[in-house]
């Protein structure tokens, strides 16, 4: 590239990304082949007709937008304080942004420089290691323990961490395991940092999502002393993209600083998208939404671990949670080596026509990810499949 055409070390973590499963799909359809994509993240799901009608009532009416952003802030601190047991939760600390990437950004950007180290537990999303070197600042993996479901514990951080280790950046329930930190650990973690005067973000867009009792354990569960280096980072909205809403809780000083931020950045939200947002969130449909989609997920995990059970009974993968994925081992199908379960999941689209996620996009080459809210033909016909290729390849002695 010539001098002229060099671009700035500020966009060096937007290096070329992998080719998603499901992009890599489209040639296969075009030619007529029918493709079982369970690599997706969040399903989706049909727009309520109140966020509609919402939307349009503040197009229509040329609601304030300053007004509308007040509401959906108030919104959000009542469902995250009735998430947690009714504490307090002050909205002017609620940020708004385009989506929770978004909003990890601008926080990451806001706490993080060149110099910092910052603890990033893994497997975790890709996009996680992309955050923090967009701030300058350097992502240190802690792989987790395969007894603690791929979970990192306070002795994993406190190992990995050093004199430069200015935060971690966390996700429960965990994408791409489904794992879930339980009030316990999360309270290890914050007291642990918290004595190192490290900031905590945690990744709470798939909290909803959870197969025990009410929402998952949150970090604002947790007493307020714990949280005065603590910043939330969450998701609303419909299956549609275009209705999602990303949404930060930082103490003070802290949030102001990451409005403004995204304010300049342009990450401002249409009025008519944070009304439809707010409406959902005082809507006891919405509620009644979540809690269907959640059974729905349930059902749905319950089927695909027991074809996996009852086809492949030794094959080990962590038992989710929490979220919508199913993260097991493919490493006994091949000799290990690096960018195996890129190759494997090539293969498996090629040949099978199943399309999952790699492992080694979130930072562990040994598994491959499997996203199981699909319908119970394209899940049964998915996992005989990748079942069916596993065999295969075992007995071709690529062992």
């Amino acid at each position: 590239m010539s001098d002229a055409l060099r671009l700035s070390r500020n966009v060096g973590a937007l290096r070329e990304g992998a080719v998603s499963p499901a992009r890599a799909a489209r040639p296969l359809t075009a030619a007529g082949e029918e493709i079982i994509d369970l690599s997706g993240n969040l399903p989706s799901h049909e727009v309520p007709r109140g966020m509609v009608d919402a939307a349009v009532r503040a197009q229509q009416h040329g609601d304030d937008e300053h007004s509308t952003t007040l509401a959906l802030k108030a919104a959000a601190a009542r469902r995250w304080s009735l998430l947690s047991g009714g504490r307090p939760v002050n909205a002017d600390h609620v940020g708004i942004a385009g989506s929770a990437t978004a909003g990890g950004f601008a926080v990451c950007f806001t706490l993080f420089e060149s110099g910092d180290c910052v603890l990033l537990p893994t497997p975790a999303p890709p996009v996680s290691d992309t955050l923090i070197r967009l701030a300058r600042a350097t992502p240190t993996p802690v792989p987790g323990d395969i007894e603690w479901s791929l979970k990192t514990s306070v002795g994993d951080l406190a190992r990995a961490s050093d004199a430069r280790t200015a935060g971690i950046l966390l996700g429960s329930p965990v994408d791409p395991t489904g794992a879930v930190y339980t009030r316990s650990e999360l309270k290890a973690i914050l007291e642990w940092a918290a004595g190192r005067g490290l900031w905590v973000i945690v990744d709470e867009t798939h909290r909803d999502l959870h197969y025990g009792s009410g929402p998952a354990p949150s970090v604002l569960d947790l007493p307020d002393e714990l949280l005065e280096r603590v910043v939330v980072v969450s998701e609303l909205g419909a299956g549609d993209p275009a209705w999602r809403v990303g949404l930060t809780l930082a103490p003070s000083g802290v949030a102001e600083t990451v409005a403004r931020l995204q304010a300049l950045a342009g990450g401002v939200v249409s009025r008519a998208v944070q009304a439809a947002v707010t409406a959902s969130l005082a809507d006891d449909r919405t509620i009644r939404d979540l809690d269907r989609l959640t059974e729905t997920a349930r059902q749905c995990r319950e089927r695909a671990v027991q074809l996996f059970r009852d086809a492949l009974p030794g094959l080990e993968y962590i038992e989710p949670l929490g979220g919508t994925f199913l993260f097991f081992r493919i490493d006994g199908t091949a000799a290990p080596s690096e960018g195996h379960s890129l190759r494997f999941c090539e293969r498996l689209l090629e040949e099978h026509g199943v399309a999952l996620a790699p492992g080694a996009w979130f930072g562990d080459d040994r598994w491959a990810r499997l996203s199981f809210v699909v319908s119970e033909r394209a899940l049964q016909q998915g996992v005989a499949r990748v079942v069916e290729f596993m065999h295969t390849s075992q007995g071709n002695g690529e062992r």
